[in-house]
């Protein structure tokens, strides 16, 4: 038995296991199994490669082709919206980064392996937070429901900003004709993702009307 072939494996899934539970923790494609088995597959051609065909020919083919076999799974961890918007760009390139450190650990350097992964959960955590902090805050909105006084449908409704990571500034209903209630939502975000929310809510049964609009120029 290989101890080194085992130990290999080991270290790669969990490389691979420290970015995905980021990634899973953020509710992003490509989550904690995903980037175990990956990173663990790309170890294993990358040890393939160079005890395999050390006699054969070039031990790095075999290598070589995983960063364009990557590619395809990278690709459909990105989804394009009706809103023009693009998502899952950061998965697709911790997918790639996470194929990297495979061939890393599995051509036998441990220490860069581990290092990698390390600067690699600090850019996706820590650097997120810098990022938010130059993200333009957006525009702000009023948005006006008319829906039936359930309270699944307005626990459906707050669901629905929490998906899209809106926190509202101020959530206000009163009794209205019918059996109705009159909500009325402030918040502040960014016009894709209020497109976003506005495809979420259409899609709750029970609200009858959406009114929404600008309350001042985005900041």
């Amino acid at each position: 038995m290989d101890a080194t072939f085992f130990y290999r494996l080991i270290l790669a899934a969990a490389c691979g296991a420290v970015l995905g539970i980021e990634r899973e923790v953020q509710r992003k494609p490509a989550g904690l199994r995903t980037n175990m088995l990956i990173c663990l597959g790309a170890a294993l051609f990358t040890y393939c490669s160079i005890n395999l065909t050390q006699n054969t020919g070039d031990p790095s083919r075999i290598a070589a082709q995983i960063v364009t076999g990557i590619g395809f799974l990278g690709a459909g961890t990105i989804m394009h919206n009706r809103t023009n918007t693009v998502k899952g760009l950061t998965s697709a390139a911790t997918v790639w980064v996470v194929a990297a450190l495979g061939i890393l650990i599995g051509s036998g350097h441990y220490r860069h392996g581990v290092s990698a992964t390390l600067l690699s959960l600090v850019i996706l955590t820590l650097i997120r937070r810098l990022e938010i902090l130059f993200r333009p805050k957006g525009v702000r909105f009023n948005l006006h429901l008319l829906a039936a006084d359930d309270d699944q449908i307005l626990h459906d409704i707050r669901q629905a900003f929490r998906r899209c990571r809106i926190a509202p500034t101020a959530f206000e209903g009163s009794p209205a004709a019918g059996d109705k209630i009159d909500l009325r939502v402030r918040f502040q975000v960014r016009p894709a993702r209020r497109r976003e929310l506005l495809d979420q809510l259409a899609l709750i049964p029970g609200i009858e009307r959406i009114d929404h609009r600008t309350r001042r120029k985005p900041e």
